[in-house]
């Protein structure tokens, strides 16, 4: 399950963002953990691992784009959106300049908030999963999480001296998915596709 890091100085805020995102889906509410502080922050980064920040850009005492710098230096896998009640352009090509994932402005209607954060933690899960899928599904174009999951179970029992049926619809890709599977089960061996429609 995923588990996000809240950065703010409002504490209202914090509560609020934090029942909102639990109540969306986004992800539990045991889950989502929040900081007032730099100093806060690090603690928690030091004992548990995040999927992603929501950083505020104005701190009070301390700047967002200084927090963000420090975590890009130490995380530089842990994608970070900025979090700011001022729609400014200026800001946000500084925050991505900066690493910033992403600029989200707190008056956009909270709907919109949570597509966007949960688009950034789908992305992320695709990503992860893409770097374990074996290679040789890679004739498939796809960032579909499920889609890994699929390749990962076939590759562990692509090896099975067992035959394999797969079945679809004509044009929804089983003759790469077969081509693919031969590639993980004989390496470096022909592949012969035969169409039996055409035999006696």
């Amino acid at each position: 399950m995923d588990k996000l890091l809240l950065i703010d100085d409002e504490q209202n805020w914090l509560h609020i963002l934090k029942l909102t995102l639990a109540e969306h889906g986004v992800a539990d509410y045991g889950n989502i953990y929040t900081a007032m502080s730099c100093r806060e922050a690090f603690e928690l980064l030091q004992k548990e691992k995040f999927d992603l920040v929501l950083l505020d850009l104005m701190m009070g005492e301390e700047s967002g784009t200084d927090i963000l710098q420090k975590l890009r230096q130490k995380y530089k896998a842990l994608p970070v959106l900025m979090m700011t009640g001022v729609d400014s352009i200026s800001s946000a090509v500084v925050c991505i300049n900066k690493g910033a994932a992403d600029y989200l402005v707190k008056t956009l209607p909270m709907q919109e908030l949570m597509d966007s954060i949960r688009l950034h933690l789908e992305s992320r899960a695709g990503k992860q999963a893409s770097e374990e899928y074996d290679p040789h599904f890679d004739s498939f174009v796809t960032c579909s999480q499920e889609m890994f999951s699929i390749f990962k179970y076939l590759t562990h029992i692509a090896t099975s001296p067992s035959p394999l049926l797969i079945t679809g619809d004509s044009g929804t890709g089983t003759g790469v998915l077969a081509e693919s599977l031969a590639r993980v089960s004989r390496p470096g061996q022909p592949f012969i596709s035969v169409n039996v429609s055409g035999l006696d």
